[in-house]
């Protein structure tokens, strides 16, 4: 059954063409029942006029060359942005095994948000896919370890043995929760089998 009524429709075409009000504002006057949408439906069905105005195509305009030239200067200056290279006097480190890496103490007492020893941090735009993206520092300006990454991660190695943990007591308690249900699981089911 339509909640529109021949009052819901009288009203919807005061507020619609007199009032020129929008669709949230119409549906919000129609009362509870009347969403935007169901506004926009029904307007569209009685044939109201739209509101706006139609933005004209530009397809076939020629370009001015005020146009040509800004575009021009704007993917000049995509292109110079993409070509930055990372700063070569970075110093990385070289990456090794996972299974094998042992973190240098050293390294890990300087803390965690500190940059390694002998290392220099680089910037959000000289990030690349095998530079370590740990942030280095809490404040402005904002930098990146970017020593080379382990293989499989985001991290060098350092920052990689940092950033893995145990997880917090609720998560501890969360997997010994799901390994017990699931021992839980093989003893009845083995217990299933053998009866």
């Amino acid at each position: 059954m339509s909640v529109w009524t021949d009052e819901h429709v009288a009203l919807l075409r005061k507020l619609w063409i007199d009032d020129e009000l929008s669709a949230s504002r119409c549906a919000w006057l129609l009362g509870p029942e009347f969403t935007r949408n169901s506004v926009i439906g029904k307007v569209h069905r009685l044939g109201f006029p739209n509101r706006g105005k139609p933005r004209p195509s530009r397809a076939g305009v020629p370009w001015s060359e005020a146009a040509k030239a800004r575009a021009a200067k704007r993917m000049a200056e995509r292109q110079a942005r993409a070509s930055k290279k990372v700063n070569p006097t970075v110093a990385r480190i070289k990456a090794t095994p996972v299974e094998k890496f042992k973190p240098d103490p050293e390294a890990l007492a300087v803390g965690a948000w500190n940059a390694l020893p002998d290392t220099t941090p680089i910037g959000l735009l000289d990030l690349t896919a095998t530079t370590c993206r740990w942030p280095i520092g809490d404040g402005s300006p904002f930098l990146f370890c970017g020593c080379e990454v382990a293989p499989g991660s985001s991290y060098c190695p350092t920052h990689k043995h940092i950033g893995t943990g145990k997880g917090t007591t609720g998560e501890q308690n969360a997997v010994k929760a799901a390994q017990s249900a699931a021992k839980s699981e093989r003893h009845i089911r083995q217990w299933l089998e053998a009866a």
